[in-house]
């Protein structure tokens, strides 16, 4: 299986921020400050770049205020940050003890512990469910080499451990609507490269939105549940972010950038009127790019973080 994203040929670079002043800060004055974004600089995704590293960083929507809230040395990594439902806590991946398992800590980066022993799996991409009870996350295996991904469940105290999903695919990024009730998941089923999908919480009646040829893949709701956006171009460069209806209809761009630049990994704000994302371009390494957020009609772009690397975000409310 190739590396998504072409992650191992993608070195890490010094962190930078921008100043809370010029684009950046025009673009956040027009829109509510709500909450702060957790991110990853070197993302941790199915079959990593073990020669890597990453840690968690928080920053305020402007760019400001930047934490980092985890320390780890390389080889070690953490990544892939999800705020919880309230924002009190983060969930996480990372590598600390061996495998790469969920973990938690407090929004402080306090209370670090792994959520999940899971002998013989990796985990990523852990994502709450809107009551804070439960999460899902990506539960990877490599049977004969080939690598296998299932959509789990766990419960918040990590207990009641289940697969949702099973059969030789690769699915992840497992994203709970609004409601709780349904769940969007990427996925390689059909014999696609990528699709989106859904189901109901309890695993039952998948179904496919995505056609063949977006190679659809990261699904993210409204906070209405109205809307998912997706990015196509699924592990290659010059991907955009684009929007549909909840039930796969009225497919629309959001971005449409040229090569070299990009357009990927998109997560909505709180208040649905923004698009965190990350605009590193994948075959320019060293550019001053990195983690952006825009308006979600795709204007008013502005990069907050200079990372020069593949950035993944997750926005969580104000408290």
């Amino acid at each position: 299986m190739r590396r998504l994203w072409g992650i191992a040929a993608i070195p890490l670079l010094t962190t930078t921020l921008v100043p809370a002043a010029g684009a950046a800060a025009s673009a956040d004055s027009r829109a509510p400050r709500n909450g702060r974004i957790a991110y990853s600089v070197g993302a941790i995704l199915p079959d990593p770049d073990l020669s890597a590293h990453s840690n968690v960083f928080t920053v305020r929507p402007d760019g400001t205020g930047r934490r980092q809230l985890t320390h780890l040395k390389a080889p070690k990594q953490a990544g892939d940050p999800n705020y919880s439902p309230d924002a009190s806590h983060i969930a996480y991946v990372s590598n600390a003890t061996g495998r790469f398992q969920v973990w938690l800590m407090r929004r402080d980066g306090t209370h670090k512990h792994r959520l999940v022993a899971d002998r013989g799996h990796d985990a990523f991409l852990p994502r709450w469910a809107p009551d804070g009870k439960h999460l899902v996350f990506t539960r990877c295996t490599k049977p004969f080499g080939f690598l296998e991904c299932t959509i789990a469940r766990v419960r918040a105290d990590g207990s009641h451990l289940r697969n949702l999903t099973g059969g030789h695919w690769i699915e992840f990024d497992a994203r709970y609507a609004p409601d709780g009730h349904t769940i969007a998941f990427t996925s390689s089923r059909d014999g696609l490269i990528s699709a989106i999908w859904v189901m109901r919480a309890d695993g039952s009646h998948k179904h496919r939105l995505t056609a063949a040829r977006p190679e659809a893949f990261w699904p993210d709701f409204t906070p209405d549940g109205r809307t998912i956006l997706f990015v196509n171009n699924f592990g290659r460069p010059n991907s955009n972010i684009f929007t549909m209806r909840a039930d796969g209809t009225r497919v629309r761009p959001v971005t449409q950038v040229k090569p070299p630049r990009q357009a990927g990994f998109g997560s909505y704000s709180p208040d649905g009127r923004r698009i965190v994302f990350d605009a590193t371009p994948r075959s320019n390494v060293g550019t001053r790019e990195g983690l952006a957020v825009m308006r979600a009609d795709g204007t008013h772009r502005a990069v907050i973080v200079r990372t020069g690397n593949l950035t993944i975000a997750d926005w969580g409310v104000a408290r």
